[in-house]
């Protein structure tokens, strides 16, 4: 709310400013105006194809959710990205702006996941059951992603949380906690939760592990069982 003493400072009748306009501000002098640092707290980055704020920021700074400093940096109100655009990038060094860092050789940290390429028949929650080990932990391939839905597209390449950083083509294979059940003609979810798990009401379960939205099962579809 003090904008107020920049408009006396600078002798404005309203609020309205454009590009380029010199503003004094308070505890400036007239003839001793104050020299701003010269030195960037940036680096800069050019968009590639394929390239996300979350991706731009893992790379770049080493942890993808840092994405909401380049956000803020660059003024941006959505995470839409533009292949060429330029983006600020924060940097704690305060280098030469003549001599930003070159983006085709950024720095290689560590990397806290993993890709994964999406198959066909697919689904999130299939997909951090057996890379993860708990189809629960698919919201986190969501945020890491920066999904805002679960639709996925064959051969669509996936983040994967690794908590070891460890090389992305050797991925972990943690042990399955489910079992495989075919349906038959005739079977219900209550009807293979009886049979298989010893009770009908379990059939939730079911239906939680294999992220169903409905109770419809069909012939020769594929139910992952809780072991």
């Amino acid at each position: 709310n003090r904008y107020r003493e920049i408009m006396e400072l600078n002798g404005l009748t309203s609020t309205e400013i454009y590009p380029g306009d010199l503003l004094r501000l308070p505890g400036q002098t007239e003839d001793t105006p104050s020299t701003p640092d010269t030195s960037p707290t940036y680096r800069e980055y050019t968009v590639q194809r394929g390239d996300t704020l979350w991706k731009i920021a893992q790379s770049q700074l080493g942890d993808g959710s840092r994405y909401r400093e380049i956000m803020v940096l660059n003024g941006l109100s959505s995470d839409v990205l533009t292949p060429g655009q330029v983006l600020r990038i924060p940097d704690s060094s305060g280098g030469s702006s003549s001599a930003p860092s070159n983006p085709s050789t950024p720095s290689n940290p560590t990397p806290t996941y993993r890709e994964y390429t999406v198959q066909r028949g697919d689904t999130l929650w299939k997909i951090a059951q057996s890379q993860l080990g708990d189809g629960s932990r698919y919201r986190e391939i969501m945020t890491l992603n920066g999904l805002s839905s679960d639709a996925l597209t064959p051969g669509q390449v996936l983040r994967i949380p690794s908590s070891s950083g460890g090389d992305s083509s050797t991925p972990s294979n943690p042990t399955p906690t489910y079992r495989e059940y075919t349906v038959q003609r005739g079977d219900s979810l209550w009807k293979i939760a009886q049979s298989q798990l010893g009770s009908g009401s379990r059939y939730r379960e079911i239906i939680s592990l294999n992220h169903l939205k409905n109770e419809t099962v069909y012939p020769g579809q594929v139910l992952r069982l809780p072991k």
